[in-house]
């Protein structure tokens, strides 16, 4: 990737090949789409396209990461300590990636699942132990509030929207940004439904006006809401 251009800068790259996305894994995520037992039935024309899918993902996954990581650390800005919201950081991987891109600034990661926080804070404990005075890991709502108004500089979010709340722009900072990822509505079917997602920035350019920017089309699913009930 960063012989063909797509990683800009040494500290990319650095901070790229240094975090490997399999301490995170989820037995269940979609980077891992087959276990032992089912390998072991498997003929060698499946066990091949098995090993395409999983290569296909994880060339879809390593581009998103890629393009996030070169977007936080061009506008990020240039004086004092960044803040950075993460929401929906499930596994960790991306509270790395981004811990790293902003260090010394401050990350603050929340999921709704409080098995996937826990499981985050015991990987960035073991193999990002010098980043963790710059971590706050909680279990929250994406949708709610996670700070004070004005407070983060850039709010990632690890899941498709179809809008940004007024609580996250809210917590923006004027001139800050929003990574997140919306329907794609140029890629759609005459009669179908949208196809696929368009990852995007969002620059808060003043307290009533978004400018959006497209990035890339991505796989991603819906950012998920806690059940209460």
């Amino acid at each position: 990737m960063r012989e063909n251009g797509l990683i800009k800068s040494k500290r990319c790259y650095e901070i790229f090949r240094k975090t490997d996305p399999e301490w995170f894994l989820d037995p269940n995520s979609d980077l891992n789409p087959w276990d032992a037992s089912e390998i072991s039935t498997m003929n060698s024309e499946e066990l091949e396209e098995a090993e395409l899918l999983k290569a296909d993902t994880w060339l879809h996954s390593a581009l998103v990461v890629v393009a996030i990581l070169t977007l936080v650390d061009e506008t990020k800005p240039k004086r004092g300590p960044v803040r950075l919201l993460d929401l929906g950081c499930g596994s960790g991987y991306m509270t790395a990636i981004l811990a790293q891109a902003i260090y010394p600034g401050t990350v603050v990661s929340a999921d709704t699942d409080a098995e996937k926080v826990s499981a985050a804070r015991s990987v960035l404990s073991r193999r990002f132990e010098e980043l963790m005075p710059n971590i706050e890991l909680k279990c929250g709502d994406a949708f709610e509030k996670q700070g004070e108004r004005e407070s983060f500089d850039i709010i990632h979010v690890g899941g498709a929207v179809d809008e940004i709340p007024k609580v996250w722009v809210e917590q923006l900072k004027v001139g800050g940004s929003v990574i997140a990822a919306f329907p794609d509505l140029q890629n759609r079917g005459e009669d179908g439904p949208k196809v696929g997602y368009m990852l995007r920035r969002v620059i808060k350019s003043s307290a009533e006006n978004l400018l959006p920017i497209d990035m890339m089309v991505v796989n991603y699913e819906k950012l998920s809401t806690p059940d209460f009930s």
